[in-house]
């Protein structure tokens, strides 16, 4: 029968897994803990999370599905986003380019398994403040381009009668 600290754990992670909006399984041997609390602390500003726990509790986590229970060996971690899908991503890969440390092993987006690939490439989408900053961007050009059309004759009339007065 496991212990309950364990059964107090599982919970845990179940909990921080139903939250997540998406996570990375990572192997994270060879980082020291200034590069951890680093990680973490940049990771906190996205609204994500970095969490070690035992391979055998991430694996019941997920249920003991195959596509994660194949990639737990070593030293590994979860990478949860609470509030972007691509947030915590995002940092996690930015983490790796610059550190060369971390290994993704397997996404987790929708209830479905990504490939290491396929969670790089989830890492360059924009994330939900980028969109949401680049629809109000499209929204508004048609209204500004209206006022400077608009303002386009009466700014030539005053350059015209501005060159007049000039040459008189």
């Amino acid at each position: 029968m496991p212990n309950s600290k364990n059964q107090q754990n599982l919970e845990l992670i179940k909990e921080k897994l139903t939250k997540a909006k998406s996570v990375l399984v990572v192997d994270y041997s060879g980082t020291t803990v200034n590069e951890q609390s680093e990680l973490r602390a940049n990771l906190k500003k996205t609204g994500g999370e970095f969490f070690v726990t035992k391979n055998t509790l991430i694996g019941l986590g997920f249920d003991n599905k195959p596509e994660i229970k194949d990639q737990l060996s070593g030293m590994n971690a979860l990478i949860l986003s609470y509030d972007d899908e691509v947030g915590a991503v995002k940092v996690a890969y930015d983490f790796i380019k610059d550190k060369e440390k971390l290994t993704v092993k397997v996404g987790y987006l929708d209830g479905k398994f990504l490939s290491e690939s396929e969670a790089a490439t989830l890492s360059k989408t924009p994330g939900k403040q980028e969109l949401m900053g680049m629809l109000v961007r499209t929204l508004n050009s048609p209204a500004t381009n209206l006022v400077s059309v608009l303002k386009a004759n009466i700014r030539d009339l005053t350059y015209v009668l501005q060159a007049i007065a000039d040459k008189k």
